[in-house]
């Protein structure tokens, strides 16, 4: 059975703290078909509990799951009565209740064979997933906006000043705890590489084995809830969404990051606008022939987003350049990727309407409009950052890569990351005692990263008093706030 649910990062780790996300993750197992605590479960639950002092928590979400024996009704119902038992317990050990999602998954995510009796156990589980408040400002990480729907209207509800729309059908909500009047929706939007910065939320996408970033169109976070419980967008139905795009990139579709966040789902192409004024578009591959089937003088338009340029039989040719008298052109990008040539009287800086109409939300969750594209010059840096006066920055907790090439963020541990040699590359560092250290593209292009050294030495400037949010950061670094 197909679950539909609001949730947060679960990972299947035993009791590890991931400290660049804040978070901590822990399971207790249960008998067969049942959802009493066990001795070993109740022990476990209080070594978390005493874990958590002196912690400041912002959720906890408690995730039941069942072995694959019994019809998928019962299983829900039995994932249901086991995550209430841990709920019950954290409650009477003094955990807020307010602190505490719940979701409930059945036979759905096993994470063990179903017919190996020596394995099938590790299914008969709750899965914790405990969150810190981040010492990240509030100011850097957003906020949601808290919408109130009626949860059987059929209705449309304008997200924000540019003219995104969410069409939400009639009956389209399903709740656990039975019927619910009202659903609150929670909806939060990231525009730019600096609203990105400290998300967390990974920027990178496997297909076919190689991994691409992301240069975001728009990315945004949509969830429901009905008295601080989760809904499910109902089987059959799905919202629809016209987004209205925070930039135009070329090549772009929409994606789902994966409730583990291990990965994105492509889940819908985007059409590109047809050329102005009947002017014909045309691709390109990689090295490949460009054939575009017009009369021979027929001039075409180079665009090519953050390509800078091609590489036309001997002759290097310029974004903006024109092409004349060709109808086959051996094309050798020199970014790699694939292009676009519009004719002449298209606007190449329109390839997608401004407003992307009946996007498909099936799932609450993450989505982004994106572009997928490869590093040219990808180099692993392990870093010791230094302030403006040379002082070791010790303390580093989020570091965010930036290249303001494209529109996206990408976060590491402080100990080293991953950029483009030929990127223009920024960085901001947040530290335990609440200071937010940056570097510029100009200063950061003096690092030599192609000297050899094992370890680079990178001076960062203390911006604490200067940057105090997303804004003021994208000001600071010269990051576009509208397209």
């Amino acid at each position: 059975m197909n679950m539909k649910i609001l949730t947060t990062v679960m990972l299947f780790l035993m009791m590890q703290m991931v400290s660049a996300q804040n978070q901590l993750n822990d399971v207790v197992h249960f008998n067969y078909d049942q959802s009493d605590l066990t001795s070993q479960a109740s022990s476990e639950l209080d070594e978390l509990i005493s874990r958590l002092d002196n912690h400041k928590i912002y959720q906890i979400t408690l995730s039941g799951h069942t072995d694959s024996d019994g019809s998928n009704e019962y299983n829900e119902g039995l994932s249901a009565r086991r995550v209430d038992a841990v709920r019950t317990y954290l409650l009477e050990h003094g955990i807020s209740s307010e602190h505490i999602q719940l979701s409930t998954w059945g036979e759905t995510k096993p994470v063990a064979a179903n017919n190996v009796l020596s394995e099938k156990y590790k299914n008969r589980r709750v899965e914790i997933t405990v969150e810190f408040e981040s010492s990240i400002p509030k100011g850097f990480t957003g906020s949601f906006q808290e919408i109130k729907v009626r949860s059987n209207g059929d209705t449309s509800i304008v997200l924000d000043e540019k003219g995104t729309l969410l069409h939400i059908p009639a009956d389209a909500f399903v709740y656990d705890g039975g019927s619910c009047d009202e659903i609150t929706l929670r909806y939060k939007e990231y525009r730019n590489s600096a609203d990105m910065a400290f998300s967390q939320i990974p920027m990178n996408y496997t297909s076919g084995g190689i991994t691409y970033r992301f240069s975001s169109s728009g990315m945004f976070e949509l969830y429901g809830s009905c008295d601080r419980h989760p809904v499910k967008i109902a089987p059959g139905k799905s919202l629809k969404i016209d987004y209205a795009l925070a930039r135009q990139n070329p090549d772009i579709a929409f994606y789902r990051l994966k409730d583990d966040r291990s990965n994105w789902d492509r889940i819908q192409e985007i059409e590109k606008l047809p050329g102005n004024d009947g002017a014909e578009v045309a691709n390109f591959k990689n090295q490949g022939l460009f054939q575009p089937n017009v009369q021979r003088k027929k001039r075409w338009l180079i665009h090519l987003g953050p390509v800078k340029i091609i590489r036309l039989k001997d002759k290097i040719i310029d974004r903006g350049d024109r092409l004349v008298g060709w109808n086959k052109v051996p094309i050798q990008n020199a970014g790699k990727q694939d292009g676009t040539l519009l004719a002449e009287g298209a606007d190449a800086g329109h390839t997608y309407p401004d407003i992307i109409k009946g996007l498909n939300v099936g799932d609450f969750g993450v989505y982004n409009c994106d572009q997928a594209y490869r590093m040219s010059a990808p180099v692993t840096v392990r870093a010791n950052f230094v302030n403006e006066h040379g002082m070791p920055v010790k303390d580093g907790t989020v570091l965010s890569m930036i290249d303001m090439n494209y529109n996206g963020a990408f976060s590491y541990s402080p100990l080293s990351f991953q950029c483009d040699v030929k990127g223009k590359n920024a960085l901001a560092l947040f530290t335990q005692s609440d200071q937010l250290y940056v570097i510029t593209p100009d200063e950061f292009k003096k690092t030599d990263l192609s000297d050899g050294q094992v370890i680079h030495t990178i001076k960062l400037k203390n911006v604490t008093q200067e940057i105090h949010n997303s804004d003021e950061l994208a000001s600071y670094l010269g990051i576009a706030m509208k397209d």
